[in-house]
C-alpha cells in the first residue's frame, strides 16, 4: 500500500480513534511511515506529493556537460566521466558509483548504447627458453595457527625451461 491510499487509510483509521501503534500494525507498515502521515493535512500531502516526482539529483547541474560528453564520444566510461567532473569541478563531492548510474539512466533516455569491449586474443612468438613467463596473481582464504582466517595473497609463475642440464629449480616456503 502506497501514496494516496496509505494515507488515506491511515487518516481514516485515525478518524475512528485507532492509536499509530495500531494502525502501524495493522496496515503493516513501520511506525515511522504512520508517525509522518499522521500529522499531514491534505495540502501538507499534495505539496509532499509534487515533492517527491521532482526530485533534485546532485547531478542535475552537470547534466549538459555529461550529454555532451556521451554524444561525442559514445565510448567513454562512467569512471572517465567522474574523473573528468572531479577534475573541473574540485568542490563536487560525488561517488563513482553515483555517476555510473546517473550515466546509465542518461545512456538508456537518450539512446545511446555502451560500447562492448571485445578482447583480442593472439598467439606469442616462440622465444629462446627463459626468455619469457606467465604469471597469474590469486589469493585464498586460510587458516593460520590459532584457527584464525588470514587471506594468503600469491603467485604463480610459468616459464618455458632451460635445457635440462642448465634446468635448477628451487621452492619456496613459507
Amino acid at each position: 500500500m502506497k501514496g494516496i491510499a496509505m494515507y488515506a487509510r491511515i487518516q481514516e483509521l485515525k478518524q475512528k480513534g485507532y492509536s499509530q501503534h495500531k494502525v502501524a500494525k495493522e496496515e503493516n507498515v513501520s511506525r515511522g511511515t504512520v508517525r509522518k502521515y499522521w500529522i499531514m493535512s491534505e495540502e501538507e500531502f499534495a505539496h509532499y506529493l509534487i515533492e517527491c516526482k521532482t526530485r533534485f539529483k546532485v547531478l542535475d547541474p552537470h547534466r549538459t556537460y555529461i550529454t555532451n560528453k556521451l554524444m561525442t564520444h559514445s565510448e567513454i566510461t562512467a569512471a572517465i566521466i567522474h574523473d573528468n567532473l572531479l577534475e573541473e569541478n574540485p568542490e563536487l563531492e560525488v561517488s563513482a558509483s553515483a555517476v555510473r548510474e546517473y550515466v546509465a539512466v542518461l545512456r538508456e533516455e537518450l539512446g545511446i548504447p555502451r560500447s562492448i569491449k571485445i578482447r583480442q586474443y593472439a598467439e606469442v612468438a616462440e622465444h629462446e627458453p627463459g626468455f619469457q613467463a606467465q604469471v597469474d596473481l590469486g589469493e585464498k582464504m586460510m587458516k593460520d595457527f590459532y584457527g584464525n582466517k588470514v587471506k594468503v595473497h600469491f603467485f604463480v609463475m610459468v616459464m618455458r625451461a632451460l635445457p635440462q642440464e642448465v634446468c635448477i629449480f628451487s621452492r619456496l616456503s613459507v
